[in-house]
């Protein structure tokens, strides 16, 4: 069988850009035996919403269809594998992309959107973040001296990190995680159920799960 999820695997590289704090140059492609990947026709790459033509199609047999780009922090790549008989389903796989260093993660600062409801599993977050050196912003920690939106803003601007928290997203938390996106941030959704509106971020489903990704 041609289309066998057994027979493909993602492979990636990637070097620190020596003019930069946080970027990273890297590379994705697909690894398999020569007469798999002869059957290939074209890979097709979904990035993260923040990229530029974020849908990428390599056709180049050589170099095992190589995509290589520049970029930061962690995020899913969607892969499709179109196969030359047109009669062969695409097959489907995913690829995790980090582009931070452990010694990147001590600089991070992280922006917590939440709501009332969520009070408790948002201290203990805080309280785990900071235990771990990241510096943690909340709703809590904006001064009530200043217009409380155009805080929200230059908080989420001066973060690496937006974690947003609630099974219902509400509207303020929609402008929230689209500045986040237009500005080129992380952003996880901690909630039980994935939002389809935003079905592209990652989304966690407990503190455990989101931890074993800051």
């Amino acid at each position: 069988m041609i289309n066998d999820k057994s027979k493909f695997s993602v492979k990636q590289s990637k070097k620190k850009d020596s003019e930069s704090n946080k970027y990273w140059f890297w590379s994705i492609w697909i690894d398999a035996k020569k007469e798999s990947l002869d059957e290939i026709h074209n890979v097709e790459y979904i990035l993260h919403p923040t990229f530029r033509n974020r849908v990428r199609n390599i056709s180049s047999r050589k170099n095992k269809f190589k995509l290589s780009s520049k970029g930061w922090g962690e995020f899913t790549i969607f892969i499709r594998i179109y196969f030359k008989n047109e009669n062969i389903k695409p097959l489907y796989l995913s690829h995790d992309l980090i582009l931070f260093s452990s010694e990147d993660n001590q600089l991070q600062r992280v922006f917590i959107s939440s709501q009332i409801k969520d009070e408790a599993n948002k201290n203990s977050l805080v309280e785990r973040l900071e235990n771990k050196d990241y510096i943690v912003s909340t709703l809590d920690t904006i001064s009530s001296n200043s217009n409380f939106s155009e805080s929200i803003v230059e908080s989420i601007d001066e973060s690496d990190v937006m974690i947003v928290m609630g099974s219902e997203i509400t509207r303020s938390q929609e402008f929230d995680i689209f500045h986040a996106l237009d500005s080129g941030k992380n952003i996880f959704i901690m909630s039980d159920k994935i939002n389809e509106r935003f079905k592209d971020i990652r989304h966690v489903k407990s503190m455990e799960d989101l931890m074993k990704h800051l």
